[in-house]
């Protein structure tokens, strides 16, 4: 880098007078924070630390900006802040992020209620609706239905066949549930 840069400058900046040049004193006055940069730059967990504080900063400022919608009824701007807080609490933890955020922990678990659980298919969290079936047996479930080989048998019997074969263990009931809800 420093060769693609012509002599003549080179020779001139290295004999220049660095006082003199515009934004020294600035960069005399805050050399304290620039090594503190570069100290967070090559630290791993500083680097988490800082990009979670300044995600805490964002969070903050959309909440006051959403501050009218995150109690009542505005969806996707409280689940977009339950997942920030979710995010940065991985880093900081839970507590130490609701402190700086100045939220409770009972308004963190309203917004943190109506977030969506990926796994389901209801789109229910699993922990509070432990009835539901996985990603796993509901795909179980349209490999059969949708099977050549099982096209033209009733449906109880391919229930049955998924159960001789040990590829999942459900009802039947819950079997016809999912063939309804997947509209097999």
């Amino acid at each position: 880098m420093v060769k693609s840069i012509p002599r003549s400058t080179r020779f001139d900046w290295t004999h220049k007078d660095i006082q003199g040049s515009f934004g020294y004193s600035w960069y005399q006055e805050n050399k304290n924070l620039f090594l503190t940069l570069q100290l967070i730059t090559q630290n791993k967990k500083l680097l988490k630390i800082n990009r979670a504080i300044l995600r805490v900063i964002a969070i903050k400022a959309f909440i006051k900006k959403n501050s009218v919608g995150l109690p009542t009824s505005l969806k996707a701007a409280r689940l977009t802040a339950a997942k920030n807080i979710l995010k940065v609490s991985r880093v900081m933890g839970l507590r130490k992020t609701l402190k700086y955020l100045d939220i409770d922990f009972k308004l963190y678990a309203k917004l943190r209620k109506n977030l969506s659980c990926p796994t389901s298919i209801y789109e229910l969290c699993l922990v509070k609706h432990p009835s539901q079936l996985l990603k796993e047996e509901i795909a179980i479930i349209k490999s059969y239905c949708v099977d050549g080989r099982y096209l033209r048998w009733p449906l109880i019997s391919v229930y049955h066949k998924i159960r001789k074969d040990g590829a999942a263990y459900f009802s039947s009931g819950t079997f016809y549930k999912y063939v309804r809800l997947l509209k097999l």
